[in-house]
């Protein structure tokens, strides 16, 4: 996993995510001021281009005959309003002042009206589309620059011994562990799992199908008729990994695991004994060893190796807090 979030513009190839296309991420304090930045860009771009509006339709309808009040009031009204809400407003008052003393009122007015309306509704509209355009999500891209295998003489080689390295990764592996077997039971288990806790990755949990089949093994090594198969499917890099490349640079990745319970031991195993396997350590006093020999391998001529001994520690152990 990657730890450095690439924040400027960036691409997104998945059709499927909420932020597809062309993305901006930006730090907190960054998406604030930008989001500032843009309503007070709207409101004063909207506030212009009425202006603009209400001058045009000054010039349009002005003339030198005579014309009755309501004609006079509208013209300084749109002379010096401020704001296309204020003016359908105002509009809409003097259509009720003027009801009875001017001739046909409403229609005259009407379409100024509306234009103050969809000038307003036309705003407000694109306020509402640059506030979804501009949502908070959790979809950001790493940068890569922290991926890999971790290794345990990486950042402890100037001050501990290989023991001492040794442990201490295996520390950290094992809490690493816990967190993940946490993590599946929360996300794995539940149809409904638990919003904050399963955000970490692409996908909450990796779909995946099981069935009965056949034990793939010899009747000697099979203890059962059937095994357990797990099938991933066709995974999508883009979609399940969150691997962000261009759709003609997709690749689908399917794995199968099949378990079954196997007679190694009775068939398969050698009794415990002192010899150490070739690619062991320093011993332990009284620590003993078991090989199966399901078939050679580059470096042995068995299987696997099994020790009574799991781990040595140092005198003190590391704890992660």
């Amino acid at each position: 996993m990657s730890s450095s979030i690439h924040t400027g513009f960036w691409r997104n190839w998945d059709p499927a995510a909420p932020a597809y296309g062309w993305t901006l991420t930006l730090p907190v304090q960054g998406g604030v001021i930008f989001v500032s930045f843009v309503t007070l860009l709207i409101a004063v771009a909207g506030a212009h281009l009425w202006s603009l509006m209400a001058l045009t339709l000054h010039q349009l309808r002005s003339t030198t005959l005579p014309r009755d009040g309501l004609y006079h009031q509208e013209q300084v009204l749109l002379a010096n309003t401020t704001s296309s809400s204020s003016a359908a407003w105002t509009l809409l008052i003097m259509l009720w002042k003027w009801r009875s003393s001017a001739r046909r009122p409403v229609w005259r007015s009407s379409y100024l009206f509306i234009v103050a309306v969809a000038h307003f509704l036309g705003v407000s509209s694109a306020g509402i589309a640059i506030s979804r355009w501009l949502r908070v999500e959790n979809l950001v891209l790493g940068t890569g620059k922290k991926c890999g295998f971790v290794q345990p003489s990486w950042s402890f080689s100037q001050t501990l011994d290989s023991q001492q390295q040794n442990n201490a990764f295996y520390v950290w592996a094992r809490r690493l562990s816990q967190d993940t077997m946490s993590y599946t039971r929360s996300c794995y288990a539940k149809k409904l799992p638990y919003e904050g806790a399963c955000q970490s990755f692409q996908l909450a949990s990796i779909p995946f199908s099981h069935r009965n089949v056949p034990c793939p093994f010899g009747s000697r090594l099979c203890a059962l008729p059937t095994a357990l198969e797990v099938d991933s499917g066709y995974l999508d890099s883009n979609t399940h990994f969150g691997i962000n490349l261009p759709p003609e640079d997709k690749v689908s990745f399917r794995k199968i695991i099949t378990c079954a319970p196997t007679l190694a031991d009775q068939n398969f195993a050698t009794n415990w004994t002192s010899e150490r396997p070739l690619e062991g350590d320093s011993s332990v006093w009284g620590d003993v060893y078991k090989y199966y020999n399901l078939g050679r391998t580059a470096k042995a001529n068995y299987s696997r190796s099994l020790s009574n001994y799991s781990e040595r520690l140092s005198e003190s152990d590391y704890v992660i807090r």
